[in-house]
């Protein structure tokens, strides 16, 4: 409504979209052509509710794989996990990145900080329904790569090539082989990192089916710091 009655008074018929106005913004605050205005950047940020309560979240999806449950209503589009389809915005994002793990995550925390949300608590939400069917090593070289990911972000954000052709949310163009990244030799390791880092896992939710779930993946799930 303000840019609405900004845009009447001075007859802007183009209206800028927030993400050009806080672009703009962070341009003059960094020339200091004006000081920082806290009030105007709340205004300015996307969806808010995201970062409201102090943590953000983020979901990644895990690769396609072979699901043991037979339900007739689950979808099952043959190049997605099972139970979700490419036309979700997570999904597609996830089906961006080739199910990459550290890309999902630099995508979405390169989303989140361009539209001012703090990304310093994180809850990981790793989606697919059947997460305990996967092998072993992918799961753990899977959530590995989350905290890799986070931990390594603020190094090299700077270094993502953002397509403007998708305005809505941060696409990127990335090649992680041409990354200066120091991954971690263990879950262990990146986890005793990430405890210190300026992007902190503090919650991690997994999606899994309630007959897989046994006394001994429940410790595994332990080791991997799942919370939820």
């Amino acid at each position: 409504e303000v840019k609405k009655n900004i845009a009447r008074k001075y007859n802007v018929t183009n209206l800028p979209t927030n993400i050009q106005l806080q672009k703009e913004y962070q341009k003059l605050v960094n020339e200091w052509v004006i000081p920082p205005y806290p009030a105007l950047k709340f205004l300015l940020m996307k969806r808010k509710i995201r970062s409201l309560s102090g943590i953000v979240p983020i979901q990644v999806l895990t690769k396609p794989w072979p699901c043991p449950g037979k339900c007739i209503f689950c979808p099952d589009e043959e190049r997605m996990p099972k139970s979700y389809i490419s036309s979700e915005p997570g999904a597609q994002r996830a089906l961006l990145n080739q199910f990459d793990p550290i890309k999902q995550v630099y995508n979405r925390l390169l989303s989140l900080q361009s539209t001012w949300h703090a990304t310093d608590k994180i809850e990981m939400i790793v989606l697919w329904w059947s997460f305990d069917a996967y092998p072993m090593e992918y799961k753990i070289d899977f959530i590995k790569k989350l905290y890799d990911a986070c931990n390594t972000f603020e190094q090299i954000k700077d270094k993502l090539q953002v397509d403007s052709t998708n305005p809505k949310e941060a696409r990127f163009t990335i090649d992680l082989d041409k990354l200066d990244i120091k991954l971690s030799n263990s879950l262990e390791e990146a986890q005793k990192i990430n405890q210190t880092a300026q992007n902190r896992i503090i919650w991690l939710t997994i999606e899994t089916r309630p007959d897989l779930v046994n006394e001994k993946n429940i410790q595994f799930r332990r080791k991997l710091g799942v919370t939820r």
